[in-house]
């Protein structure tokens, strides 16, 4: 398995949907203070939500990121476009699942790139929730970002059919199509850990594959083509910040751990490294 250093070195770091996430950039995730960095904007893959139709419904930061109490999302992102557009991204993650255990389309995690379907990966579930909650109706789209590399990938279960992204760094995103005033639409996808079993630990817990530091990015929503600002909120127990120093001034990035027990504050020398 991966050492931590080692899949810290496979995440694009910077991409653009992550800093985009973060107040680093057009439309940063973080706290307030955080440094202004760029980064050239990776190739995109557009599909369709496989749940169109909407269902109507309109933090104290632990040490450790975990399993969300029954019914309460692993994370929120909320915030408002320069049009005054508000929307918000709920995600749930399940459990790190073997293939055959996970629902995950067997077809398209077959179509991933090697070493992806190879046995040894463990596939997580995650269903993301995104509800319009401006007063005019919009298009609505979620970019997400994959934690980067040859190796990782994404099953994204778009409404054509479900597909496999991976096998280059690239953002995926998705298409919620126009969406009402309080209206809340689902999709869900699988992240794809390579890897993650190994002969030494043919069943590893979360506890030993939190020490990877799998990561994402944080879902970045956008309402006719215009993403959010500084979030107005991100929180969670999935959350994780890093601490970077950059001229001498210190900030946050933030993003998504796949896995429980992954540290939700991380030290510079821990962080994805441009």
């Amino acid at each position: 398995m991966p050492t931590s250093k080692e899949r810290c070195g496979i995440i694009r770091h910077r991409a653009a949907a992550l800093a985009a996430l973060c107040a680093l950039t057009l439309a940063g995730c973080g706290s307030s203070g955080s440094s202004t960095s760029s980064a050239i904007t990776p190739p995109v893959s557009v599909s369709t939500a496989t749940q169109p139709d909407p269902t109507a419904t309109p933090t104290t930061s632990s040490t450790t990121a975990d399993s969300s109490p029954a019914g309460a999302p692993s994370f929120v992102v909320q915030g408002t476009t320069s049009n005054g557009d508000k929307v918000k991204v709920e995600g749930s993650f399940g459990s790190p699942l073997s293939p055959s255990e996970s629902d995950v389309d067997q077809t398209a995690l077959g179509e991933c790139p090697s070493p992806a379907s190879d046995g040894r990966e463990l596939v997580v579930r995650l269903d993301l929730t995104t509800t319009l909650e401006s007063s005019l109706a919009g298009e609505v789209e979620v970019d997400t970002t994959p934690i980067v590399g040859p190796l990782v990938s994404f099953v994204m279960g778009y409404r054509e059919g479900a597909r496999c992204e991976g096998g280059e760094p690239k953002n995926v995103v998705v298409n919620f199509g126009s969406m009402q005033p309080g209206q809340s639409v689902s999709f869900t996808m699988w992240v794809v850990l390579p890897d993650a079993i190994t002969p030494n630990d043919p069943h590893p817990s979360e506890k030993a594959l939190a020490a990877d530091l799998w990561l994402m990015g944080i879902p970045f929503p956008l309402v006719n083509r215009q993403g959010i600002g500084t979030p107005t909120r991100l929180s969670g127990p999935r959350v994780v910040r890093c601490r970077h120093e950059d001229f001498g001034l210190a900030g946050y990035e933030h993003y998504i751990a796949v896995v429980g027990d992954t540290p939700t504050t991380l030290h510079e020398s821990v962080c994805p490294q441009a």
